[in-house]
């Protein structure tokens, strides 16, 4: 390419100072001075050399667009490889981003994960005051039938104290029979 352009600018160089050297010559050939009549020679000379300058001209004009569409081409391979890295480092950003945004997804997860451990730790606290309050339940329940035993056991107790005193109340009247037998032995000796 770089070959290219440097062909393309001495070729220009070399034809524009072609193109220059039949202006200089054509310049005094066709001038001449107001008071000289044109002659024969003069006319023919200035064709060849117009028609050379034409072609210097057409030429020159040729490499000139020729240059502007390398420099064109050129601006364009920039522009190209100007989007082309600009592209890359898009698609970069969006993977970087596409990155970010799954690390996200993740995170949140994560959290989610972590509020259901929360939870099942709450409703496994809820299960053992559950069972804790089942225990107190059952500890009552056993206090109150130790409670019944007792008030039974009071009353077997009770029971066998009024049988006491029935029974020392009997002992009473046997005794006093007793008594009456001996007074009546006494009374029956006299």
């Amino acid at each position: 390419m770089k070959k290219l352009f440097a062909l393309v600018i001495a070729a220009a160089m070399g034809l524009s100072s072609v193109a220059f050297a039949a202006d200089t010559t054509a310049a005094p050939a066709t001038t001449t001075t107001p008071a000289a009549a044109p002659t024969a020679a003069a006319p023919a000379a200035a064709a060849p050399a117009a028609k050379a300058t034409h072609k210097a001209k057409a030429t020159h004009h040729k490499a000139k667009a020729k240059k502007k569409a390398v420099a064109q081409k050129a601006q364009a391979a920039k522009k190209h490889k100007k989007a082309k890295k600009a592209a890359v480092a898009q698609k970069a950003q969006a993977a970087k981003k596409h990155h970010k945004a799954k690390k996200a997804v993740a995170q949140k997860a994560q959290a989610a994960k972590k509020h259901h451990k929360a939870k099942k730790a709450v409703a496994q606290k809820a299960q053992a005051a559950k069972k804790h309050h089942k225990a107190k339940k059952a500890v009552a329940q056993k206090a109150q039938a130790a409670k019944k035993h007792h008030k039974a056991k009071k009353a077997v107790a009770q029971k066998a104290q009024a049988a006491k005193k029935h029974h020392k109340a009997k002992k009473a009247v046997a005794q006093k029979a007793q008594a009456a037998k001996k007074h009546h032995k006494k009374a029956a000796k006299k």
